[in-house]
């Protein structure tokens, strides 16, 4: 029984009846995916599965899940049986299977080497090599790869014959394949597949002459009603963020005015002059390529300034962390750090944009009337962060014109006063 979607599932009403008891969307569609997966490998039917007694299904799901644990990333399992026994429960079977055996002592999933995934089989190519080691990141690594197998498997090819194709060949290759991914797969499925293609020739040298009609835009989440808080509504936020790093995020994000992805690549040596030994207001943030990567290609670098309220937060988070973790901070050192237990015990790591969406998401609930789109984009171009708008408007906008220009023209010897008209 080969299923590549789970709309079979919805002909089920036990399937229907199973599902719509969660409300949100995307539960909605993991579980699915996870329950059409674990039907499909263990070829049986929703209606099957619950015709079995609780053990049957035990030693059913247990083995399915050793039989994918060979090529499947942990998660993905977890996912499967998470569905299963959900699905069971329901319909009150209760069963005691879980994956706590492919965790680490820490609780945290152990990742296998990528020569043992699902798609190891594609390092045994010289032409994968070449490409894939221009990307350090092993997220990127993972995703890419991912994506290269999944198109390389549909499409019912190798990647050597793939370089010998011509180009139109590779566009109808890519073109039959990504029509098959929309009808049955993910939205972002086809928009990775689209990304891993013009990498993979790029870094052989060749450009694949895409149409607009071949690329696969990024969908954004429609909010109906969007929120920016005022400087009012921001500090109550601070004051409701429930601990001294989630205060400090937010007024720094607030007062510099920079992107999530920047802020979480602070460091200690950037503001360590301005904090100690005596505090100076303002503090004068030097960001460069190192701390904002959109600047790569762009400009060198440019100024941003932290007011009396951020920089107390900022000082007070870390005189916290030097006197209850014993920290000796060394320049290189990240100064928003996670708080999970993991990271305490191994090893301090930074934030995950995801992570600091959400200190804003729950720091405005209970202060804000509407709903905080943290993560929405209302155009194709400027990414869409309410504290960063407000920032922009009030902060950097006037600073851009002031002090990024003069970088440009090799800086001149003092910053301008962002106050004054620049007309």
């Amino acid at each position: 029984m080969k299923k590549k979607s789970y709309n079979w599932l919805l002909d089920y009403d036990k399937v229907i009846e199973w599902i719509t008891q969660y409300k949100s969307n995307r539960t909605q569609k993991a579980y699915l995916l996870g329950f059409n997966e674990f039907c499909e490998v263990a070829d049986i039917t929703p209606v099957e599965l619950l015709e079995q007694t609780p053990e049957q299904s035990e030693k059913l799901l247990k083995s399915i899940l050793d039989k994918l644990s060979v090529k499947h990333n942990y998660p993905r399992l977890a996912k499967i049986q998470q569905s299963v026994n959900s699905y069971l429960r329901y319909y009150g079977k209760k069963i005691s299977v879980s994956t706590d055996e492919y965790k680490d002592e820490f609780g945290r999933y152990v990742k296998l080497p990528e020569e043992e995934r699902v798609y190891g089989w594609l390092l045994e190519y010289d032409e994968i090599y070449i490409w894939i080691n221009n990307y350090t990141s092993k997220a990127t690594r993972e995703s890419y790869l991912g994506h290269m197998n999944a198109f390389l498997k549909r499409g019912e090819i190798n990647p050597k014959e793939l370089l010998e194709l011509s180009d139109n060949e590779v566009l109808m290759k890519y073109t039959l394949v990504k029509q098959d991914f929309l009808q049955n797969e993910t939205y972002s499925s086809a928009r990775g597949i689209y990304k891993v293609v013009k990498s993979f020739f790029e870094a052989h040298r060749r450009v694949i002459p895409f149409s607009r009609q071949d690329k696969v835009p990024k969908r954004y989440k429609r909010i109906a009603e969007q929120h920016i808080p005022t400087k009012e509504e921001i500090y109550k936020m601070a004051d409701n963020a429930g601990t001294l790093r989630n205060r400090a995020v937010i007024l720094c994000l607030f007062q510099s005015g920079v992107r999530s992805n920047c802020i979480r690549r602070w460091n200690y040596g950037l503001v360590k002059d301005s904090l100690y030994p005596k505090l100076k207001v303002p503090v004068r943030l030097r960001i460069n390529k190192d701390f904002d990567t959109k600047l790569i290609g762009q400009v060198a670098y440019y100024y941003t300034f932290l007011q009396d309220e951020a920089a107390e937060a900022l000082k007070t988070y870390i005189d916290w962390r030097k006197e209850t973790e014993g920290w000796d901070p060394k320049d290189d050192d990240i100064l928003f750090v996670s708080e999970s237990f993991y990271d305490v015990i191994v090893d301090k790591k930074r934030l995950y944009p995801v992570a600091i969406n959400r200190i804003i998401k729950q720091s405005a609930k209970d202060i804000l009337s509407t709903r905080l789109a943290v993560k929405c984009k209302p155009n194709n171009h400027i990414p869409y962060n309410p504290i960063e708008a407000e920032a922009a408007k009030q902060v950097v906008f006037p600073l851009l014109v002031k002090i990024v220009l003069p970088i440009i023209r090799k800086e001149a010897a003092t910053i301008i006063d962002p106050t004054k008209s620049v007309m």
